[in-house]
């Protein structure tokens, strides 16, 4: 075989391998960028209210609501779009701020990332015990959400937690032990 063709298949080759590896690469690439931005955030703790059970349609979500604080102003500010409100973290829990103007704040937020429901995934076996436990648990104020404020905004559930244990441990142990 002549020279010059074992260098063009070695080519070929060479170019053949970078084609099938860049896909690969760029997911990496991705998945370790989610990963990064992910952990830059501050984590938050808020008071669970409002709790309403899985809906079965949509699948096995923990369906819930922030309480972020008392503040009358908050709910009026989150009605306005230009409106940013401050996380403000206090002992272990979190509450919103209403910023004023010329009020510093590490990472304001629009007040409206604050409304309506969240939703957190739960596997199938630990739906129903995981219910039961936030049934009682929010509506006596021993359940908390931990959020990822994350750098863009952005508010990432991380976990639930009852009387501070996270709820999937605690819904297996009900699970085994039916109590």
């Amino acid at each position: 075989m002549p020279e010059n063709t074992k260098r063009t298949n070695l080519s070929v080759r060479a170019w053949v391998l970078v084609a099938l590896a860049l896909p690969w690469l760029a997911i990496a690439g991705s998945i370790a960028k989610a990963h990064v931005e992910a952990a830059s955030g501050v984590l938050h703790t808020f008071e669970i209210g409002g709790f309403d059970p899985r809906d079965p349609l949509r699948g096995h979500y923990l369906r819930y609501r922030l309480l972020v604080g008392d503040d009358p102003a908050i709910t009026a500010c989150a009605e306005d779009p230009g409106c940013r409100v401050c996380l403000v973290r206090d002992g272990g829990r979190s509450h919103a701020r209403v910023l004023v103007p010329g009020e510093r704040c590490r990472q304001p937020i629009a007040a409206d990332v604050l409304r309506g429901g969240r939703r957190y995934l739960l596997s199938e076996t630990l739906a129903r015990p995981a219910e039961r436990l936030l049934a009682d648990a929010a509506r006596e104020g021993r359940a908390t959400a931990d959020l990822r404020l994350l750098p863009d905004g952005e508010l990432r559930a991380e976990g639930i937690r009852v009387d501070g244990e996270p709820i999937e441990e605690a819904a297996e142990r009900l699970r085994l032990t039916g109590s």
